[in-house]
């Protein structure tokens, strides 16, 4: 017996819909904020547009990194966005922009460099497999 894979996403994370409205692909991306952790299917389904692909290469080239956790056998990477909390209009333009590959909002922490320390908004995405390459 075959197994509908959108049998394996839950319904209330997405409802489902009658909704005959035309939308251009990629266009209406809503924040996944607060959602439990994506299936591995979400996760190979989800794409990027050409738009967030060009600001991620941005602040690749710039102020982000990789982080490349290996929990619970996953080979895919995530990218962390780290700004001082004098760039917080910058960070949050970027991170609203993004945030449908966000987990949750920036956090704030401290980072001690010599004898001061200094405050700093970070924000990563969750670990999708198309960051890979």
């Amino acid at each position: 017996m075959k197994v509908n894979k959108w049998q394996k996403i839950d319904i209330y994370l997405f409802p489902l819909s009658h909704c005959k409205k035309l939308v251009p692909f990629n266009t209406n991306l809503d924040s996944t904020l607060g959602l439990p952790r994506l299936t591995k299917f979400i996760r190979d389904c989800t794409y990027i547009n050409s738009y967030c692909l060009s600001l991620f290469i941005g602040i690749l080239l710039g102020d982000a990194n990789f982080n490349g956790r290996r929990r619970r056998g996953s080979h895919n990477i995530r990218i962390s966005f780290k700004q001082s909390i004098n760039n917080l209009p910058y960070l949050w333009l970027v991170f609203s922009t993004l945030s449908h590959y966000c987990p949750s909002i920036p956090r704030f922490e401290f980072v001690k460099l010599g004898n001061k320390r200094h405050g700093r908004l970070v924000f990563e995405t969750r670990s999708y497999p198309f960051l890979n390459q």
